[in-house]
């Protein structure tokens, strides 16, 4: 089998995911205390899935989360290793425009660069002056809104190292039509977070 028990996992166990040619995909609710993954294993979680993991997961093969997927960590449960962690959001509506998204892992502006092209000044205020106008933006609350304008706050946010923060809408215009898939990749957020 794909899991270590040689079954489907309880809150319980504590599995290894070897690398085999049946990798294991979650479609369910599942739950689990441990988890590593071996170096060349992969762990998927599909739309519908559901991965709460209790303990801590050590990662040195790759943990994709699907569109409609959700990995939740319980109070205390840590993610550690050298693989990979990504998370992918489908986009299909097909006009062009801005799309609002939050990165569930840690990164920066250059994951999304993969995705779609980033261009525009970085680190200006999004006034409709710009020749090309910046495409990847956050909001900046603490900004003076000189004119009283809700638009004065947004931020461009196009150089490939802005880290993209927990909690933090980015606003993305992609001028790519749909569909396409966002893929976030980095170690996931987890803890307590407040804004």
């Amino acid at each position: 089998g794909n899991w270590s028990t040689g079954v489907a996992p309880t809150a319980t166990d504590d599995v290894t995911i070897p690398d085999v040619a049946n990798d294991p995909v979650i479609s369910t609710a599942v739950t689990i205390n441990d988890i590593s993954l071996a170096a060349g294993a992969t762990l998927t979680v599909a739309n519908n899935g559901v991965l709460t993991l209790n303990g801590n997961l050590n990662n040195s093969g790759a943990v994709t989360i699907q569109h409609g997927g959700n990995f939740l960590q319980g109070p205390g449960s840590t993610y550690g290793g050298s693989g990979t962690f990504k998370v992918e959001k489908n986009i299909t509506n097909t006009a062009h425009g801005y799309r609002d998204v939050s990165s569930p892992v840690i990164t920066t502006t250059a994951d999304l660069a993969d995705d779609f092209s980033v261009f525009g000044q970085n680190g200006v205020q999004c006034w409709y002056s710009y020749s090309p106008y910046p495409n990847v933006q956050v909001y900046n609350e603490a900004l003076s809104i000189v004119n009283g304008n809700y638009y004065e706050g947004w931020l461009s946010h196009t150089g490939t190292g802005n880290t993209l923060s927990p909690l933090q809408g980015v606003a993305i215009r992609t001028y790519a039509g749909a569909p396409f898939t966002l893929d976030f990749t980095g170690t996931p957020h987890n803890g307590p977070y407040s804004r």
